[in-house]
């Protein structure tokens, strides 16, 4: 299913609050997201256990990191492998 518009996109990534980000590829300016979210996966399927979603055109990808310390002076990482290298929750 191909899901467009900010609206949805945002609503999309609502339904996987709970989730967790195990993994990413990047394809060509293309990004697949692993969201791993198991009770949400076994309703479709008792079998699945997490979900991809592909975001194209994906060439901004920006982290706004949310830090404990205040005193961090990075407030945006846009480097792809700093963004996923720990889990991210969604």
């Amino acid at each position: 299913m191909k899901i467009s518009g900010i609206q949805n996109v945002s609503d999309i990534f609502n339904v996987f609050h709970d989730g967790g980000i195990i993994g990413y590829k990047v394809k060509g300016a293309d990004l697949e997201l692993y969201i791993e979210i198991q009770y949400l996966a076994e309703r479709i399927n008792t079998m699945y256990t997490s979900f991809k979603v592909c975001i194209f055109h994906s060439e901004n990808l920006v982290l706004q990191p949310w830090y404990d310390d205040h005193d961090k002076k990075e407030p945006y990482i846009t480097d792809i492998e700093r963004i996923f290298s720990p889990e991210l929750e969604v």
